[in-house]
């Protein structure tokens, strides 16, 4: 895992043609993270330009997506992640329409999802030109405090089932059918500050992650190694 805190320590993930707008027709997130603190009463988990997944101070997830010049902003409505214990998170959505709504997931459940603000119509923003970032918004700021492992991008809708059994093995499946990247997040010892160029290793080949501003490592959750 990786962990990120206040300094807007992030990881850049590039701009893969696989992982650009990863959610037209039907795409799903998934990643495993353990929360500690917000900045700004909120913090960003994923951002690549014209999306961002994000995690309010009510412990809640949500996703923000622009279609033109407005947005629409959906979050989950009756789980709550302020333990500080480590939780799987899976969110699915069809960027197709600002009338769809996304499907999430907590811990391999199926949680209440609302869009809770925005006005944004017609077509989504297109992201091809932005990389994705882990820890912190598009602009590198408002950060997440905490701790993530094994982030997955599929452009496709994973069933209820396949994200349990993500889950319930921690990593250990094989679900691996129209997966477009994977950072597993487990090269380097605990404690040790994330550094160089492409460290951060995409499993599936076409994005390694770059740090920025020092994450550090923090360990396995016990993982399986390949893509």
């Amino acid at each position: 895992m990786i962990e990120t805190n206040a300094t807007n320590n992030r990881i850049d993930d590039g701009s893969a043609t696989r992982i650009d707008n990863i959610w037209d027709g039907g795409g799903t997130i998934t990643w495993w993270m353990q929360v500690s603190s917000f900045a700004a009463g909120y913090g960003y988990i994923y951002a690549k330009g014209a999306w961002s997944i994000l995690h309010p101070n009510s412990g809640r997830i949500g996703i923000e997506m622009f279609f033109g010049a407005n947005y629409c902003y959906w979050e989950c409505t009756n789980v709550e992640m302020t333990d500080g214990t480590l939780h799987h998170c899976a969110l699915s959505f069809d960027s197709g329409s600002a009338s769809n709504t996304p499907t999430m997931y907590v811990d391999g459940a199926s949680v209440a999802v609302s869009k809770t603000a925005g006005t944004g119509t017609g077509t989504r923003n297109d992201d091809a030109a932005n990389v994705i970032r882990l820890g912190c918004n598009g602009s590198g700021s408002t950060p997440m405090r905490g701790k993530f492992g094994d982030v997955r991008a599929y452009d496709r809708i994973l069933g209820a089932s396949e994200v349990l059994a993500i889950a319930r093995s921690r990593g250990r499946d094989n679900i691996r059918l129209n997966l477009q990247a994977r950072w597993l997040m487990m090269e380097g010892a605990p404690g040790v500050t994330v550094s160089g160029s492409g460290v951060v290793r995409d499993t599936c080949g076409a994005s390694d992650g770059t740090p920025n501003n020092t994450p550090s490592w923090r360990g396995q959750i016990g993982l399986h190694t390949g893509a």
